[in-house]
């Protein structure tokens, strides 16, 4: 009996989200890639130099391991790091997309309340997102990732 058990027990799978593809398209960086922005005075350059997105996987049901959200998380050569978890939590009946972005130390945050592993995602969001914190904002686009940024009051707009 207690074989069947212990073979019962870690027979059980659960299944972590990969971050969305369809959010994926937000921010279509890969690492090594430079950002080159200018502003009327000057062009500035980043470089992806790490980049972590979550893959799905199984892991042993009651895991310590199982999470309820997917992350992609980026940090460039200098001053600028983002952060975006997709979170679908069951229990607490929460889903929403936390985005974080660290910019010449300034904080951006946006959160956006809508299921980030649902079918329809792409009907949820528009094309755009603006995130507005203070005097400094920042914008993404599907397929481009960040276009432009005001920082102190300094407009910075991607080169392509």
């Amino acid at each position: 009996m207690t074989l069947f058990i212990a073979t019962l027990l870690s027979s059980c799978t659960y299944t972590n989200p990969g971050f969305p593809e369809e959010l994926r398209q937000y921010l279509p960086y890969e690492k090594g890639q430079v950002l080159t922005f200018k502003n009327a005075d000057s062009t500035q350059q980043f470089t992806i130099n790490e980049l972590i997105v979550d893959k799905e996987e199984k892991v042993s049901w009651n895991c310590k391991c199982q999470r309820d959200h997917a992350r992609l998380y980026f940090s460039t050569n200098n001053q600028l790091t983002c952060q975006i978890y997709a979170i679908s939590n069951t229990q607490y009946y929460e889903s929403k997309i936390d985005i974080t972005i660290l910019l010449k130390g300034k904080t951006l945050t946006k959160r956006i309340l809508c299921d980030p592993f649902s079918e329809n995602i792409d009907k949820d969001l528009s094309d755009t997102l603006l995130i507005n914190n203070e005097q400094n904002d920042l914008t993404i686009v599907k397929n481009k990732g960040i276009t432009e940024f005001t920082i102190n009051g300094m407009k910075w707009t991607l080169v392509e």
